[in-house]
């Protein structure tokens, strides 16, 4: 007695790793300047739609805010943000769009004597439209302008 088997091979959608963090910096330059660490969980995705990707993202950073050239009191602190950013496409290129909040836990001191200093909490907004590359797995790569940073750059990994 002869027995055949059939075995069928389905193809699966490779899973997209649903944590990102990251390393950020940005600048505006002489006015703004912030460096950080983000970190992102993703909370929907879909190949059917213009928007693939959702996630909401906490970031925390060290920055300095300076008035140019001008001897004015200089800001500078610890920020945290929250924020939703959505990417477009399915592939590995994608248009990164995020809104959210910022807050900074600022000290300001008057240059040129850094014992003059204020203590203050300032809440913003922040935008920011970029470009990100990544893969549903492994390394990812991140450009674009924001505000309040300006012009950022980021590298991270997703798990």
């Amino acid at each position: 007695m002869l027995t055949c088997l059939n075995f069928i091979c389905y193809a699966q959608d490779e899973k997209i790793n649903k944590n990102t963090a990251s390393i950020n910096g940005g600048t505006t330059l002489l006015v703004y300047s912030r460096a950080g660490f983000n970190y992102e969980r993703l909370l929907k995705s879909s190949d059917k739609r213009i928007f693939s990707r959702y996630y909401l993202n906490a970031g925390l950073g060290r920055f300095v805010e300076a008035n140019g050239f001008a001897p004015a009191p200089i800001p500078y602190g610890i920020e945290t943000a929250l924020q939703f950013i959505v990417l477009t496409g399915t592939g590995a290129n994608h248009l990164e769009l995020g809104t959210g909040l910022s807050v900074g836990f600022v000290t300001f001191y008057k240059f040129p004597d850094p014992n003059q200093e204020t203590e203050n909490t300032i809440t913003k907004a922040n935008f920011l439209v970029g470009y990100r590359f990544q893969e549903k797995k492994g390394m990812f790569f991140r450009v674009g302008a924001a505000y309040p940073i300006g012009l950022y750059m980021g590298i991270g990994v997703s798990f």
